[in-house]
């Protein structure tokens, strides 16, 4: 039940990011896309990355967890934006950085062992099943 909660919970503060950055998509009409096609298409793709990790998290399936090692990596460098909204606006600009970086870390080994619980558990589902057939 734990590892449910914990699914859903980091799944909602993936939405709640997407949601809190979408101005991140408000320079596109001001924009040609003759000029700058790579940005918007970036911020596209990674907005469907998170899309995609969050519903996978939600509905606790495995590619939800491989969806947001590259996910949480992009989040994290590519964009400096944390997983959990508006803690690092509560620090000093210096460290904001480092906060992001040090959520993130913390939300990344999370579902590294929501990860391992889930295929430690689906091994012995296996193998209670394959020992009640012998």
């Amino acid at each position: 039940m734990q590892a449910l909660l914990g699914h859903r919970v980091i799944a909602s503060l993936i939405i709640i990011t997407l949601m809190a950055n979408g101005r991140m998509f408000s320079f596109i009409g001001g924009v040609s896309f003759s000029n700058n096609l790579f940005p918007i298409l970036f911020n596209i793709a990674w907005s469907l990355l998170l899309l995609a990790t969050a519903v996978g998290l939600f509905l606790k399936r495995h590619w939800g967890h491989l969806l947001f090692y590259p996910a949480v990596l992009l989040t994290t460098l590519g964009f400096g934006i944390s997983l959990v909204p508006f803690v690092p606006s509560l620090f000093p600009l210096a460290i904001s950085f480092w906060v992001t970086l040090g959520i993130n870390s913390v939300m990344l080994l999370i579902v590294i062992r929501l990860h391992w619980q889930a295929i430690t558990a689906s091994k012995l589902s296996q193998q209670r099943h394959q020992s009640s057939y012998k």
